[in-house]
């Protein structure tokens, strides 16, 4: 099995762990989802998915946007939990919708920002930073 595969596997299933935990913690009350939680996801998804839109070509094949920063405003504004949540829609709507990448590109890119975004938010909790 080729190295890229391996990681890619490794990435996806943090991805997939990190947005089922993140819907666990929600529907079992663990973590409250506050007031107005659906409203500040489809607006975060969507300000997301502006940023991938309108984000800057690099040389060769490479793109990069400001959807990290989206991110660090959600894990600032709800925690890990909510940008669990938040980041795959938002690199979906963004990748297949706005930037018409295929499937497979818009789930790879989707499940990176997922797990990064869980892992900084996780690791922001666990150092008993504030929300």
């Amino acid at each position: 099995m080729r190295p890229a595969l391996i990681v890619r596997l490794a990435v996806s299933l943090a991805a997939l762990i990190s947005f089922g935990a993140g819907v666990i913690a929600y529907t079992s009350g663990r973590v409250p989802a506050g007031g107005n939680l659906p409203l500040a996801g489809v607006l975060l998804v969507l300000i997301a998915a502006m940023t991938r839109r309108y984000g800057i070509a690099l040389p060769g094949n490479g793109f990069s946007s400001y959807v990290i920063g989206v991110m660090l405003f959600a894990i600032l504004n709800r925690g890990w939990v909510f940008a669990a949540i938040v980041a795959p829609f938002a690199m979906l709507v963004s990748d297949v919708i706005l930037r018409r990448l295929p499937w497979r590109a818009a789930l790879d890119n989707a499940a990176h920002l997922t797990t990064g975004s869980t892992l900084v938010g996780w690791m922001y909790a666990r150092v008993g930073g504030a929300i």
